[in-house]
């Protein structure tokens, strides 16, 4: 899979590769220009990943253009840092756990749990 990362519409399609890739990550939503640039530089195409948000923002049209021609636009699950579970660290902390405890039962570090009791206190 090629992942291609930019800010503004003139980055991506700079990015776009000659490829017979047939799948794709784009971090913006489609527009009429990417899908053709797409189309023609990847001529195997089948997958187009996309952010949750960045499918919610490319047009209806364009969607079912390209389902059209048998390519399916897929959400690519949240990326990033795993968030944590503050409502648990505060539950044990009231249940009467340590920080120390409540660390080793979470899987995270003893310095997170300080962090975020205090923050809960200010």
């Amino acid at each position: 899979m090629i992942e291609i990362r930019g800010r503004n519409l003139k980055e991506i399609l700079t990015k776009i590769p000659n490829s017979p890739e047939e799948r794709v990550y784009i971090s913006l939503p489609l527009s009429k220009e990417i899908v053709l640039v797409l189309l023609r530089r990847m001529p195997n195409l089948r997958v187009v990943y996309l952010p949750p948000s960045a499918i919610k923002r490319t047009p209806k049209k364009i969607l079912n253009a390209l389902n059209g021609v048998g390519v399916t636009v897929i959400p690519m699950p949240r990326r990033g840092r795993p968030k944590r579970d503050r409502a648990s660290v505060f539950r044990l902390a009231a249940e009467g756990k340590s920080p120390r405890e409540i660390a080793r039962m979470l899987n995270i570090p003893l310095r997170t749990v300080y962090h975020m009791l205090r923050e809960k206190r200010v």
